[in-house]
């Protein structure tokens, strides 16, 4: 693991990576699961955070890339 410490000064820093934290990956991915089995209320839920949070739709995205399906929520 690569720690980046980064004053909150700086503002020519990159970014500090988002933790790769397991339960939010999870939480993710099981909604994208309901939503491919046709559970709207996942869906909803799941359009809500991928419009707000960009990490999720790069993670949302691959799991439909590796699962062999096209990501349903856009």
């Amino acid at each position: 693991m690569t720690l980046i410490a980064v004053s909150a000064w700086d503002y020519d820093a990159p970014p500090a990576p988002r933790p790769a934290d397991e339960e939010w990956i999870d939480r993710l991915t099981a909604l994208q699961i309901l939503t491919r089995h046709g559970d709207v209320e996942a869906e909803a839920q799941a359009r809500a955070w991928l419009a707000a949070d960009p990490a999720a739709r790069t993670v949302w995205d691959t799991v439909a890339e590796v699962c062999g399906h096209a990501a349903d929520t856009r």
